[in-house]
This record gives C-alpha cells, sequence and structure tokens, in this order.
C-alpha cells in the first residue's frame, strides 16, 4: 500500500496520498507530542547526562525528564509549540507521502520487468523514500525551526503564538533564518527518509513470509510493527545529525533562551565543538526519548496513512458503485419510456 510498486489491488490519485499523508500526521503529532518536547530539551542540554550527573544536570533520564517538566512548567509544557509542531507534520507528511508516491509510480514503470519481483520493492522504496524525505524537509523545515524555538521558551516568553515567532524570525534574522538548520536536516532526512521506507518494506515482506498473511489490505498490527521497528532502525543511523540540527536551530537566540549553547560557525564548527566540549556521547543525548518517539510515530504514522487511504478508497468504490446504479437505473427508464 505505501508506494505504488505495481499494486493493482488498489489506485490512488496524488490527492489522496497528500491527504492521507496529512491525516497521518496530524493523528500522530497529537499523541507523540510530550516525547518530542522530552527529546528536545535533551538535545539543547549542554550539561552531561547520566545518573551521576543527578544534581548536576537539568535533565538526567527520561522518567527523571518528564517529572521535572510537570513540576516546574506543568502539563501543558508536553504540548509546548503545538500549532507548530500540527503544521510541521501536516506539511511534512503531506508533502512526503504525494511525493513518494509518485517518485515509485514512475520508478516502478521505468523498471525493466525482469527486475519487477518482490525483492526490488525496498530498493525502490529506499531511493524514492530519500527524495521524497528531502523535497518534505525543504518544504516544512520553517514550522520545523518555529517549533523548536517555542519548545525551548519559558516565561516571559519570546514568541506568543506560532504567527508571533514567524513574523518575529523574520524580522529579526531574515527569511533565511526559518531555514536554520536545513543542511544537517537534509543530511539526516535523506538516510532517516531512505531506511525507514526500505526498512518498512523489508519488516513487511517478512511479517507476511512468517504469518502467511497474503491479504491485500494490511492489518493495523502488521503496520504497526512494521512501521515501529523501520522507524526505530532509521533513527538510531541518523540522531547525531538530528542533535546537530537542532544546536544550529537556535543560533541567534540563546541570549533570549534559557540556553548556554556556544555559536556555531555552521556544521562542521558544531559537529567540532560539540565533541570538544561534550564528547562523542554528545551526539546521543535524548537517544531514548528519540527512539521511542520514532518506534511510536512512524507505527502510528503508516497506521494512519494506510488506513486513510483504504478509507479513502471505499468511499471512491461506493461512489462509483451508486453511480453505476444511477446510470442502471436511467437506462432502465429510458427503454421503458421508449417501449
Amino acid at each position: 500500500m505505501v508506494g505504488f510498486l505495481g499494486s493493482s489491488a488498489v489506485q490512488i490519485s496524488p490527492f489522496e496520498s497528500i491527504l492521507a499523508g496529512a491525516c497521518s500526521g496530524i493523528t500522530t503529532r497529537a499523541i507523540v507530542s510530550p516525547l518530542d518536547v522530552v527529546k528536545i530539551r535533551f538535545q539543547l542540554q549542554i550539561e552531561p547526562i547520566g545518573r551521576k550527573y543527578i544534581g548536576s544536570s537539568n535533565y538526567t533520564g527520561l522518567v527523571r525528564a518528564i517529572q521535572k517538566l510537570y513540576h516546574e512548567e506543568g502539563v501543558r509544557v508536553f504540548w509546548k509549540g503545538h500549532s507548530a509542531s500540527q503544521l510541521l507534520s501536516i506539511s511534512y507528511g503531506a508533502v512526503q507521502f504525494g511525493a513518494f508516491e509518485q517518485m515509485t509510480h514512475f520508478a516502478w514503470s521505468i523498471t525493466p520487468s525482469s527486475w519487477q519481483t518482490q525483492s526490488s520493492k525496498p530498493v525502490i522504496s529506499f531511493f524514492c523514500g530519500g527524495l521524497a524525505g528531502m523535497v518534505a524537509s525543504t518544504a516544512a523545515q520553517p514550522f520545523d525551526t518555529v517549533r523548536t524555538r517555542m519548545i525551548m521558551q519559558r516565561e516571559p516568553k519570546i514568541y506568543n503564538s506560532t504567527g508571533s515567532a514567524f513574523r518575529q524570525i523574520a524580522k529579526h534574522e531574515g527569511y533565511r533564518g526559518l531555514w536554520r538548520g536545513l543542511m544537517p536536516n537534509l543530511v539526516q532526512v535523506a538516510p532517516y527518509a531512505s531506511l525507514q521506507f526500505g526498512a518498512y518494506s523489508v519488516c513487511t515482506n517478512v511479517y507476511r513470509w512468517l504469518f502467511g498473511d497474503t491479504e491485500a489490505r494490511r492489518g493495523i498490527v502488521e503496520s504497526f510493527v512494521c512501521g515501529a521497528l523501520s522507524g526505530m532502525f532509521a533513527k538510531t543511523a541518523v540522531l547525531p545529525m538530528d542533535m546537530v540540527k537542532k544546536r544550529l536551530q537556535v543560533q541567534g537566540v540563546n541570549h533570549m533562551l534559557p540556553l548556554d549553547i556556544p555559536q556555531y560557525g555552521g556544521l562542521r564548527d558544531c559537529v567540532r565543538k560539540i565533541y570538544r566540549q561534550e564528547g562523542a556521547k554528545a551526539f546521543y543525548k535524548g537517544g531514548v526519548p528519540s527512539l521511542v518517539k520514532a518506534g511510536v510515530s512512524m507505527g502510528l504514522i503508516f497506521v494512519c496513512y494506510e488506513q486513510s487511504i483504504w478509507f479513502l478508497c471505499a468511499r471512491k468504490a461506493r461512489m462509483g458503485s451508486l453511480e453505476r446504479r444511477r446510470e442502471s437505473c436511467c437506462d432502465r427508464t429510458c427503454e421503458t419510456i421508449i417501449y
């Protein structure tokens, strides 16, 4: 279902894939937003993490971080920047799945018939997934930057709303400020999306081989399990670049946010300074919440996308059936009148 790849069971239009991608983004973001907030707080903390640093570091573990955030800022902190996050999810999901469906359709059409086998599908998904992810990331980057800024702010607030954040960043940092961290984001998202879609295709093949599921429609359990495994696998590979991206997105406003992050001269300078000042382990700050979030979010994204597609296709089939009934009734009526 995810990706065309010669599937004749279900044919979907570009609009349907975009709509289903947007729906999956909305639903997933509302559920996993708390994990995203915790992950970003970890990534933007320069103090070391671990149990032995309890008392000297702001956040030292997933459970302790959740407790600390709740006691200090209340339950609403877990949905900070939610409007920007939803805009990010909607735009990213719509563009990514819409582009992925069209790319796989084209790739399959130019693939020699002798190569159009079940084993070639993960390869096509891998390359098309990476390209679709890069297109979606470029389109959604401003929402990601605003989301990161809003999650990190505390009282008194710098940005009162999502619209206010967009206006202030554009005014004080120029429109280029909305695309801060784009380069590490593209470096991260290309392998991430490639591994995500490629691994999902492999996992679904393995799942059906193990459990003998030959139905055209994927079940919710299959979509969630395969999506979660692919998400965790892909996130493990790109976690360091995700952390670097977050550091670059808050450059220029350190004095306005509760941060003590050094100034970086770019991607390479950021990587060097983090390694020298915080050690190699720093690139995996927020690793636990990142993996949990990746597993849950990707599982939900693929479930919501698959089910949304089936809902749209079933609706289209019902509309087609009603149209055929109307035509049949009109034909019979005309025959009666003529007779």
